[in-house]
This record gives C-alpha cells, structure tokens and sequence, in this order.
C-alpha cells in the first residue's frame, strides 16, 4: 500500500467529484461574472485542472464549466430580458448586420478560450517537475 500525504488524499477526494464537483464550479463562475469578474472561468478552470488526475479531466471540465458558467446567467437575464435583439444590435454596430448569432458565438469562444487557458496552465502546474 502507497504512502499518501495529506495534499494526495485530498486530490484524491476532489478528483471522485469527477462531473458533480462541475455543478459547484459553474456555479462559482456565475457567481464571479453577477460581480463583474468577465475573466472568472480562468482561475476557476486553473484550479478544476490542478485537482482532477487526467487530462482529459482537466481540459473537458475546464471547458465546459467556462461555457456553462457563461451560458448560465445568459440564459436567466435571457427569461428577463430581450436579450436577442440587443445581440442583434451589438451586431450591427461591430458591422456584422444584424446577425446576433455573431455576438453569441463570440461570447461562447471567450469563454472556451479562458476555460482552456487557465485548464492548460493548471495541467501544466500539476505536471511540474523540478530539476
């Protein structure tokens, strides 16, 4: 039987969440972005990636807690909100016509590039290995 240290047992736990601990994250990352924090899902994907033992883990988790916690809180001021046509008038001023796809499409790559970001820099930190 393998010694663990305490820091092992306790990646260990966090990595059995596997998709449920997904459901805290989002949550956090919409959490940030209700106080303004636009980068949230960086340092949220960082930290999902140092706790989960694959890569594979890390990257998907940490893409897909970037677009859930951005689609959340589109998809509640969305209900609310005419969020559509003014999508469609953000278009038409980046001169896209009135394509509000473009918009939504644009948001979603932002929040895949900060979520593989920061799952990339947290895959890297985790594998560090000093010389």
């Amino acid at each position: 039987m393998k010694h663990m240290t305490s820091m092992g047992r306790k990646r260990e736990a966090l990595s059995g969440l596997g998709l449920w601990g997904l459901v805290p994250a989002v949550l956090l990352v919409w959490l940030l972005l209700l106080h303004g924090a636009w980068w949230a899902p960086w340092p949220v994907a960082l930290l999902w990636a140092l706790t989960m033992p694959t890569a594979l883990r890390q990257y998907v988790g940490g893409l897909a807690l970037a677009l859930a916690g951005y689609a959340l809180p589109l998809f509640v001021a969305g209900v609310r909100y005419p969020l559509g046509r003014t999508a469609n008038l953000v278009a038409a001023i980046m001169g896209f016509g009135r394509h509000g796809l473009v918009v939504w499409g644009l948001t979603a790559l932002l929040a895949l590039l900060l979520g593989l970001s920061g799952a990339w820099v947290g895959h890297a930190l985790r594998n560090f290995k000093r010389p």
